[in-house]
């Protein structure tokens, strides 16, 4: 239940370890285990009940902490030209 809540809010693991203030590798151990704190399984609800509710504030954060960790993983490229730099982004290929 803790996974489904976590992928109905369109959220990575890492996403939901900074929403909570845990790390990312607790999160995996919750899903992997089902055994999460109390507190977890009481703040990913409220998460899920304020995105089903429309609650704006929650969903600009979590739309933007999609965009930080897209940014995380991607590269930067800079490149100077006459007319100034340039950037594109290129994912981060393994």
């Amino acid at each position: 239940e803790f996974r489904y809540l976590r992928l109905h809010l369109d959220l990575s693991q890492k996403n939901l370890s900074d929403l909570l203030g845990n790390t990312e590798q607790a999160v995996a151990i919750w899903e992997k285990t089902s055994k999460l704190p109390l507190w977890g399984d009481r703040n990913i609800r409220l998460l899920w009940k304020a995105r089903e509710d429309g609650n704006e504030t929650i969903k600009r954060v979590m739309d933007r902490l999609k965009i930080v960790e897209q940014v995380t993983q991607s590269k930067i490229i800079l490149k100077e030209t006459r007319s100034g730099w340039k950037s594109r982004v290129e994912p981060v290929t393994a």
